[in-house]
């Protein structure tokens, strides 16, 4: 952890405290899923024997599948916490856009593409395999299939931080979309495979039933523990709590390790249809002499025929639809990532892209005071970047900006950590909460937007300008920056 803090950069909103900020609401969302599923069932009315061999069963069953199985992996767990900590390694406070724009090495590197978080998880992973850290890497995975699934999960993690790359949230938008489409509002997260593992015991299938189709709801309207714990989440005394315990991050990891099952690709042979489907051929209405020969049942039979015929290739290619799932080898064949009975993979692999991206933007889903110090943070270092000339000015949009935020991302992003279940109850948190701050900001906003414009712009001169009240060189201070990065490089 004190590796990982040495290399993070004094700029205003990438910043160490922000990892800390990152990480701590990271794992805070995990603990919420380990949470739920104890509170479903315990609101749920079953308070099952420990001594109950089946029972011992069924609720490893459904605490398994009603999290996708991410609340039974451990690496999961700590990976997302390791990727909180590290995705903004060195991160120099420019964009991506601008870093591609200046042709800045790093950009040269990673080839344009999420440049700044390409970055981190080098840096970040160079160090974790150095021979200081070989007990760690150890610890954190005992065979080489875990560690291949670490690293996989990592680079996922990270990568998907990246909301500023089109490419990378269309990604994102199929990924959730091929895993959640057929998804139902409640109940969904709770396999029918836990109903069939206790069929034939009718007490238990009742309770069964009474999960899968139950909901509940905080009783009184009252705020829990978990919902203060999450609202209130700050950086204030995150520091000390992070510096002070630093082994509190392999609190997610600790006594939870299980079995890790890789993801395999299965090839299948790619189904050809095309030389089964005849081209059909249009005759000139004139020329009616040959087609006044045939009769009117054979004509019949041939468009039944053209019919299945397309019907066949219609499923064909339905069925070989490539994307998230499947892909194509060079010779024909296909290989799944994700096959039909391992759906559920796709669902963790979606839900916890949402975890890190909820808890990188974790401030827009907490109180509104901690929204309103990382907003100003924010705006100081795309002002500072923008007088440097390395970046747009934000500041005629702010207000403005801030609103389209919310809606294009914050609460669609809050409404999918709702349904896709995991968090029960508690799924409707981040949703309200995230609904209360943009409606505070509409209140707000537009006078906050411009106390801080005002106080950022009075330190800005106070400590970059000369004593003959000239501002910096802007392009001496580019070509220095750029030089001494370009030297760190």
């Amino acid at each position: 952890v004190a590796r990982i803090a040495s290399m993070y950069r004094d700029v205003h909103f990438h910043s160490l405290e922000h990892a800390y900020h990152v990480t701590i609401s990271a794992n805070q969302l995990i603990n919420m899923i380990l949470t739920a599923d104890v509170g479903n069932r315990e609101n749920a009315g079953w308070h099952p024997s420990p001594n109950s061999n089946m029972t011992r069963k069924k609720l490893k069953a459904i605490k398994h599948f009603s999290s996708y199985g991410i609340s039974s992996d451990p690496i999961s767990h700590f990976t997302v916490v390791f990727a909180a900590l590290v995705h903004d390694v060195d991160h120099r406070g420019i964009t991506n856009h601008q870093l591609v724009k200046e042709g800045h090495p790093l950009a040269i590197r990673f080839n344009d593409q999420s440049v700044a978080e390409q970055n981190s998880v080098a840096e970040a992973y160079e160090i974790l395999t150095e021979p200081e850290f070989f007990d760690l890497k150890c610890a954190i995975c005992e065979t080489p299939e875990e560690s291949k699934y670490f690293r996989k999960l990592l680079i996922s993690l990270i990568m998907a931080t990246d909301i500023a790359s089109p490419d990378r949230v269309q990604l994102g938008k199929s990924k959730w979309k091929e895993a959640f489409s057929n998804a139902k509002v409640v109940g969904d997260a709770i396999d029918m495979r836990v109903e069939q593992m206790t069929r034939n015991d009718t007490e238990n299938n009742k309770v069964v039933g009474e999960v899968l189709g139950g909901t509940t709801t905080v009783e009184g309207g009252r705020v829990t523990k978990q919902e203060r714990r999450w609202s209130n989440c700050s950086t204030s005394t995150t520091t000390s709590a992070v510096t002070g315990r630093r082994d509190s991050l392999s609190s997610a990891v600790s006594g939870r390790r299980g079995s890790l099952s890789s993801i395999t690709g299965r090839r299948d042979s790619l189904c050809s249809t095309t030389s089964e489907m005849p081209l059909r051929s249009f005759e000139d209405h004139d020329n009616s002499s040959s087609s006044d020969q045939l009769s009117q049942e054979n004509h019949n039979k041939e468009n039944d025929q053209q019919e299945r015929r397309h019907s066949a290739c219609s499923s064909s290619r339905q069925e070989l639809r490539l994307g998230i799932k499947q892909t194509l080898t060079l010779h024909g064949s296909t290989i799944e990532f994700y096959p039909h009975d391992e759906h559920d993979k796709l669902k963790a692999s979606a839900v916890l892209d949402q975890i890190i991206q909820a808890a990188d933007v974790a401030h827009t889903m907490q109180s509104f005071e901690v929204f309103k110090k990382w907003n100003e943070r924010l705006y100081r270092e795309l002002f500072v970047a923008f007088q440097l000339g390395r970046g747009q000015n934000a500041s005629p949009n702010w207000f403005a900006g801030q609103i389209s935020f919310f809606d294009g991302y914050i609460i669609p992003l809050a409404t999918r950590l709702k349904q896709c279940c995991v968090f029960g109850d508690l799924g409707e948190t981040f949703l309200n909460c995230a609904m209360e701050n943009k409606r505070r900001w509409l209140l707000e906003g537009k006078d906050f937007s411009e106390m801080i414009k005002r106080i950022v712009l009075e330190d800005w001169k106070k400590n970059y300008q000369q004593e003959e009240g000239k501002m910096i060189d802007v392009e001496f201070v580019v070509r220095r920056s750029m030089k001494e990065e370009a030297s760190a490089t």
